[in-house]
């Protein structure tokens, strides 16, 4: 049994991998205008709303100036902060008619949202949860 656990961990491994290689998102934001202002004024706007993965740095850095203003310290609400921004920001992309969010019907703006909202902290969590199954400690 251990090693099949074993073996499933290291094929999740080299497929997990080369996915967060590529969608990295800088995690040493503090929160901070200054941040977001290098994030947008590096880049056209409108390419953030491109594809979810163009969108998941602004939701992400959206969360973190909002989380560091309020002082949440409630996971549960840092999730909810994100989820709000992240279908926010889809609806702005739809109204505008901007990227992938051109011609779309509402109701896959909310799914593309929670998705964005999802990516930013849900994915870190679900890890974290993972790996406390094995008595890591992140």
């Amino acid at each position: 049994m251990k090693k099949l656990l074993l073996f499933l961990c290291a094929a999740l491994a080299f497929v997990v991998t080369p996915v967060v290689l590529f969608a990295q998102v800088d995690t040493t934001a503090t929160g901070s205008v200054n941040d977001l202002l290098n994030l947008v004024g590096n880049t056209d706007l409108k390419t953030f709303f491109a594809s979810i993965g163009a969108l998941a740095p602004l939701v992400y850095a959206i969360t973190a100036i909002i989380n560091k203003a309020l002082k949440t310290d409630s996971d549960i609400l840092k999730q909810l902060i994100s989820w709000i921004i992240g279908i926010g920001l889809c609806f702005l992309g739809w109204f505008l008619k901007i990227g992938m969010f051109a011609g779309i019907e509402w109701w896959l703006v909310v799914i593309y949202g929670l998705v964005a909202g999802l990516s930013t902290n849900g994915a870190y969590k679900a890890i974290k949860s993972f790996l406390k199954l094995f008595s890591i400690n992140v």
